[in-house]
């Protein structure tokens, strides 16, 4: 009883280590250069490395998602699988107590995006986990995301149901390639800051919207 017990206790404190382990990081985006980076930055693409506005990102309603921002820098790179993977940490939210929460929420249920490229890193299929649980799958939906140009510093992002997807074309990039950007289902990230340096025009926008601070739960 007492194994049971110690057991069920040992369970919780790990569900709920998140809320203690990854704290809420003011961070404001006129100094987006000078934020931490780790060590693994190192291993992600050039042209799919830096701190991403997601611009035109909405949720299901229609209203703007909380989540206003990916750094992949945070994000890392398993080159024999073409896989990067984007924790908790490598998401920015917008500086407000909901979108806190949601973050929170999130980081309890162990949430991480994972790419999966294609052999010329132009394109990749999205998957999201939680509880190391893919959950598009269970869902019947399919997400990409693939580059606009060389550089990576605009993206392209979709979500289809299964059955439009199927008829949109068999892999990522075809897909992306069929979907115009009046599909409802598309929004188009573009990046704030690279190796180029901060690109002014996003970092405009993504303040005029957001406001100067964003927040990450990182370690």
């Amino acid at each position: 009883m007492k194994l049971a017990v110690a057991c069920f206790f040992l369970f919780c404190a790990w569900l709920a280590s998140p809320l203690y382990l990854y704290p809420a990081r003011y961070l404001e985006l006129d100094s987006m250069s000078s934020w931490d980076v780790p060590a693994t930055a190192r291993d992600v693409p050039t042209t799919w490395k830096g701190v991403y506005y997601m611009s035109g990102n909405v949720q299901p309603d229609g209203s703007p998602s909380p989540l206003v921002g990916m750094d992949t820098r945070f994000c890392t790179y398993q080159a024999s699988r073409r896989c990067m993977r984007c924790p908790m940490s490598s998401m920015l939210w917008a500086a407000e107590a909901d979108a806190i929460q949601t973050a929170r929420k999130l980081a309890v249920a162990r949430f991480h995006y994972d790419f999966h490229f294609t052999d010329d890193l132009k394109s990749a299929e999205l998957r999201a986990y939680v509880f190391g649980v893919s959950i598009l799958d269970r869902l019947g939906l399919v997400w990409d995301i693939g580059k606009t140009g060389g550089n990576g510093a605009e993206l392209k992002r979709c979500s289809w149901t299964r059955s439009a997807a199927d008829r949109a074309g068999s892999s990522a990039l075809k897909r992306l390639q069929s979907a115009g950007w009046s599909n409802r289902g598309c929004y188009s990230p573009r990046r704030a800051y690279g190796d180029g340096g901060v690109a002014a025009g996003v970092l405009k926008r993504m303040t005029r919207t957001w406001g100067s601070t964003v927040v990450r739960l990182a370690l």
